[in-house]
């Protein structure tokens, strides 16, 4: 795969940079103290993406997990699933924030 064609799929696959190196940072929270939190993938079994958020606070060094597994699905299977239930498709555009990696699907309920 050309540097081009693997960094559109890098682009795609956001979870592939979801590492302790490229995610964490220091976040001072009032009452608390400085927290270090950072994402880590623990697993890519495409559509599931299983992941865990670690947050280590600086006062007394305890640490926090949260482990969450995300399906992301296509775009034909979510109109499939939205028709499936009745709901006409109205639009699907670009996410404003994640222009070419999320989608906004605007559908109404039919009667």
């Amino acid at each position: 795969m050309d540097v081009a064609r693997r960094k559109a799929y890098a682009d795609r696959v956001r979870w592939l940079g979801w590492t302790r190196e490229q995610t964490e940072r220091r976040v001072d929270v009032p009452s608390v103290g400085a927290v270090h939190p950072w994402v880590q993938l623990t697993n890519a079994n495409f559509p599931w993406v299983t992941f865990r958020h670690t947050f280590i606070f600086e006062p007394d060094g305890s640490e926090m997990t949260s482990d969450s597994t995300l399906r992301f699905r296509g775009q034909d299977e979510i109109i499939a699933s939205l028709t499936g239930a009745g709901f006409a498709i109205q639009n699907i555009r670009d996410a404003p924030d994640r222009p070419g990696r999320e989608l906004v699907f605007v559908a109404i309920k039919q009667h």
